[in-house]
């Protein structure tokens, strides 16, 4: 189990990353609540995808990239009849802006293709570093990615941080310090190795 005294130095982690959102200028709840429904959904991925790849029966080369593999299969199996029911009715529309942007076809399916390439890297990357640490920690890491990535914004497009922005990204970067000491004082406890048959 989760020592309670790391457990509790998540609260400023996540309050920050809250806050920052929150200031953010196009805010709205109903982003905000996917964006925490997204967070739970992805810490829960984490915690049991690391069981499988640590368990006595998983299967034959099933390391953190052939986990990711399969795990992002079986996601594309469920949600595309979702999305098509969902977003569906829109594919016509979001072509027809694509043409009138002057793209064409050729330059929309390298994009998309490019797009879908570095985002599937990127995620197996977080695999490969799920595979060597423990998820709690992958997931603390995934969350203050979220301050950097509303920081780096504001500088890149030069839009103004609100005070309330800024605090809430310092918090949540004191946050992830404050976790990595409570983390090093506190270690996970060995783990109990199953009795083999």
């Amino acid at each position: 189990a989760l020592p309670w005294q790391v457990a509790a130095s998540m609260v400023p982690v996540c309050a920050g990353v809250g806050l920052a959102s929150v200031s953010e200028l196009s805010f709205t709840w109903g982003c905000f609540g996917a964006a925490m429904l997204s967070n739970l959904v992805y810490g829960t991925r984490a915690v049991l995808s690391k069981v499988a790849m640590d368990g006595s029966d998983k299967g034959e080369n099933m390391d953190s990239a052939n986990t990711f593999a399969i795990v992002t299969l079986i996601a594309c199996v469920y949600t595309i009849p979702i999305a098509l029911v969902l977003e569906g009715s829109k594919i016509g529309a979001g072509l027809q802006a694509v043409k009138a942007a002057g793209w064409t076809w050729t330059k929309f399916v390298q994009m998309v293709t490019a797009t879908g390439l570095l985002y599937y890297t990127y995620n197996e990357m977080a695999f490969l570093v799920l595979g060597s640490v423990a998820p709690i920690t992958q997931s603390v890491g995934n969350t203050i990615k979220r301050v950097v990535v509303i920081v780096a914004a504001s500088l890149v497009f030069r839009t103004p941080m609100t005070p309330m922005g800024i605090a809430g990204s310092s918090i949540a970067i004191l946050g992830v310090l404050v976790y990595s000491v409570v983390k090093g004082m506190y270690p996970d406890p060995p783990k109990k190795k199953l009795a083999e048959e």
